[in-house]
């Protein structure tokens, strides 16, 4: 919902996006150049987690593995110290 900030100029306001239910006004900063030699150190991580997610999507879809999201929300709120109702 983001990919209009990299045409944006620096000082700018982003159109109003809904994410996760919440409507968010965002502001850009500044740009900066992207520093491809870091890709090389974080490649392997970004391969493995994409890999992750397809496998658990698949998983998923074949009714092997059942994802709880209600629970996740409960335990990730707990972490942040905040507190947020599971989806219906």
């Amino acid at each position: 919902p983001f990919e209009s900030a990299f045409k944006t100029p620096a000082g700018a306001l982003l159109d109003p996006v809904t994410v996760a239910g919440a409507t968010v006004v965002a502001r850009v900063v500044e740009h900066s150049e992207a520093d491809m030699s870091l890709l090389v150190e974080v490649q392997d991580q970004i391969l493995e987690s994409l890999l992750e997610a397809r496998v658990m999507a698949k998983l998923t879809k074949q009714g092997v593995v059942t994802v709880h999201d209600d629970a996740i929300k409960r335990i990730a709120a707990g972490y942040r110290g905040v507190v947020t109702d599971p989806a219906p």
